[in-house]
């Protein structure tokens, strides 16, 4: 009876949520399954939506591996079973989640192959510009509070404000 074996890769994906312009590292094992004479001739990373080359309302670029072209797939051509990428996700127009794939070629007994996709869904902290709401004007005489909210701020949860003739009491 012949063995039927099945090389693998998985991803380790650290981190619940990723913050926009802050460097994250992605690493790929490759499983030969206990085979011998295998040689691993790259890892093949997908990542559709890092922000690399574009920008949305923050002006913060993604890349990978220092890298800020939209080179997607990365290769990481290594002879290890290990591959290691460092993500920088960008500011994409408020697309707030993407995944990464990644596969790996290999060599066995003269022939290439390939493993199955890994996946990793990424779960991202975008940079949205949010609606202030409140009145339109506020008469110098105003002896009230007047409330001024944001709204539509995604997860964001840290802002600067400031007010111009007034004082802020709480927020």
């Amino acid at each position: 009876m012949e063995a039927i074996y099945a090389q693998s890769v998985s991803i380790t994906c650290p981190y619940d949520g990723r913050e926009i312009g802050l460097p994250y590292s992605y690493t790929a094992t490759f499983d030969p399954d206990g085979q011998s004479g295998i040689i691993v001739k790259r890892f093949v990373w997908y990542i559709p939506f890092s922000g690399q080359g574009l920008s949305g309302e923050s002006n913060i670029y993604g890349e990978i591996n220092g890298d800020p072209n939209n080179s997607n797939p990365y290769w990481d051509v290594t002879n290890s079973t290990q591959s290691t990428i460092s993500i920088i996700w960008g500011d994409f127009f408020s697309i707030c989640n993407d995944e990464i794939s990644v596969y790996v070629v290999y060599e066995e007994n003269g022939s290439e192959n390939q493993t199955d996709h890994d996946y990793c869904n990424i779960d991202l902290f975008c940079i949205i510009q949010p609606t202030i709401i409140g009145p339109s004007s506020v008469q110098n005489c105003c002896q009230s509070p007047v409330t001024f909210c944001e709204i539509g701020y995604g997860k964001q949860d840290t802002w600067t404000w400031t007010v111009t003739g007034g004082s802020i009491l709480s927020g």
